[in-house]
């Protein structure tokens, strides 16, 4: 058996100190999941382009989280199980393959504002699935790139697994990268987005024009909070590693904390999503809330059925109100017109 495969299958320890940080992960990319599943529902009834960018995000973002839950469930299943000791082969693979920290959309989310906004010509609804599709494809190229010219290096789950010495650092700076060109278009728009609102600002004969451009400014808003939220997420955590780096100071509680503020990045941005664009929000709210099922049952047919049943019903107690006490008796008799009540009642009287 030739070394560099016998080595690939040399058998590396758990790390157990990675069990709570797991446990943390594994249940807010639980929830995050449950949100983007949800928004794509939601999604489907806005009647405005943006839709399609929006689901299309997600769909990438559930791609990512779905990954992600998939490796946790299996190291937590396998600590649970007892086996401690697996192949270098397979925690490589598991961690290279599974572990997406995707942040590509990011710069397609930015990119589609700046084309919809600033050049007036969005990007054609098949591209834009097909740019976002685009996505796995290039992170599962890297990925196995890095792990055919790996070499062992220190892993978080495992004792070590193959990737490519410097790849981490490398995919920071591509992480940071993008998260600053992002922000720097969001904030191109929101430039022009005021320039634009100057202009706009006393022409009356325009009014429509200006609530375009406030429903256009506050979604470049949201994508520029879903854009800057990771960095400020993971600030805490920057910090902290840099104290222990310095100092050598590490408090596993401080760690902990600084660990599972990083990873509620996803579902902050699902909750930003839901909560400024209204349309969602409500569409979200009819699925969870019983008392929202229960108002979207007056719809306006039965509404319209409902008025009349009550017109009918008033009209009757208006003539009972106007006829003698002995004309209203009559008219319970089914099967008689008024006139025949009347003579039916004088033939009796005589």
């Amino acid at each position: 058996m030739p070394d560099g495969l016998s080595a690939r299958m040399e058998m590396v320890e758990l790390n157990l100190r990675h069990v709570p940080m797991s446990i943390v992960d594994l249940f807010s990319f639980l929830m995050a999941l449950i949100l983007y599943i949800s928004i794509i529902i939601a999604a489907t009834t806005i009647r405005e382009r943006y839709k399609h960018t929006i689901m299309a995000f997600c769909a990438v973002s559930i791609w990512s989280l779905s990954s992600n839950i998939i490796m946790h469930s299996l190291f937590l299943s396998t600590v649970a199980s007892g086996r401690l000791v697996v192949s270098v082969e397979s925690c490589s693979i598991a961690r290279k393959m599974l572990w997406v920290p995707s942040s590509g959309q990011l710069c397609l989310l930015a990119l589609d504002r700046y084309m919809t906004v600033c050049r007036q010509s969005p990007i054609p609804v098949k591209r834009l699935w097909l740019l976002y599709g685009l996505i796995p494809i290039q992170e599962y190229t890297i990925k196995i790139v890095d792990y055919s010219m790996g070499s062992p290096v220190p892993d978080e789950m495992c004792a070590h697994i193959y990737r490519m010495k410097y790849s981490l650092q490398v995919l920071a700076m591509v992480v940071w990268g993008t998260v600053v060109f992002a922000s720097l278009i969001n904030l191109r728009v929101l430039c022009y987005l005021k320039s634009k609102r100057r202009q706009l600002k006393d022409n009356k004969s325009i009014k429509k024009s200006r609530k375009l451009m406030q429903m256009e400014r506050r979604l470049t808003v949201v994508y520029l909070l879903i854009t800057i939220v990771p960095v400020i997420q993971i600030t805490p955590g920057i910090i902290a590693a840099v104290i222990n780096e310095l100092y050598g100071i590490r408090n596993q509680t401080v760690w902990l904390f600084c660990f599972g503020l990083s990873s509620l990045s996803k579902f902050v941005q699902a909750l930003l999503i839901i909560m400024s664009i209204r349309s969602i929000k409500r569409r979200i709210l009819s699925m969870f809330s019983c008392r929202h099922r229960r108002l979207s049952l007056d719809t306006p047919s039965n509404t319209i059925h409902q008025s009349t049943a009550n017109l009918r019903l008033t009209a009757e107690t208006t003539q009972q109100r106007l006829l003698p006490p002995d004309l209203v008796r009559l008219q319970v008799s089914p099967g008689l017109s008024l006139f025949e009540a009347i003579a039916k009642k004088r033939a009796s009287i005589l």
